[in-house]
C-alpha cells in the first residue's frame, strides 16, 4: 500500500510539471532574464513618460504603448500571457501561460532583479498577482 501511494505521488507530482509549462528549465530562467529588460522599459516608460499610461489600458495596449521605443522586448513573450498590475507608479509584470490559468514569473518593475519564478511553485498557482509592490519597492 506504501509503494502505491508514493507512486501516486511521483505520478502526481511529474504531471503537475508537465502542465505547469512545455518549457525547459534553461527556457524558463531565459525568459526570466527577458523579463527583467522588459520591466526596465517599462518601469522608464511608466515613470518618465510625459504622459503616462492611463490606468484604464488594457494589459496589451499597455505593453504595446510602454514598449513602442523597444518593441523587441516582447517578442521573447509571444504566445504567453503578460498582465500587468499598477499601484501608483508602481508596476509589476506577470507572465502566464496563455493556454491555461498558470503562473510561470512575477516581476516588480522596481528592482533590478527577478522577484519570482512561480513556475518552480508546487502546487502550480493560478495567473494572479502575489507581489506586494508597496513593501517590495520601499
Amino acid at each position: 500500500m506504501k509503494h502505491i501511494a508514493l507512486i501516486g505521488l511521483l505520478l502526481t507530482s511529474a504531471a503537475c510539471t508537465l502542465a505547469s509549462s512545455s518549457y525547459s528549465e534553461n527556457q524558463l530562467n531565459d525568459l526570466a532574464s527577458s523579463l527583467t529588460k522588459l520591466s526596465s522599459v517599462v518601469d522608464g516608460s511608466v515613470r518618465y513618460l510625459t504622459r503616462p499610461p492611463s490606468p484604464l489600458l488594457e494589459d496589451e495596449q499597455f505593453f504595446k504603448l510602454t514598449t513602442a521605443g523597444n518593441p523587441s522586448v516582447l517578442a521573447p513573450f509571444k504566445g504567453l500571457k503578460l498582465r500587468v498590475q499598477r499601484v501608483g507608479s508602481e508596476t509589476a509584470i506577470l507572465v502566464c501561460r496563455h493556454d491555461a490559468d498558470i503562473a510561470l514569473l512575477e516581476d516588480a518593475t522596481c528592482t533590478a532583479g527577478m522577484e519570482s519564478h512561480r513556475w518552480k511553485s508546487q502546487p502550480q498557482t493560478s495567473c494572479s498577482f502575489t507581489l506586494d509592490l508597496a513593501e517590495v519597492c520601499k
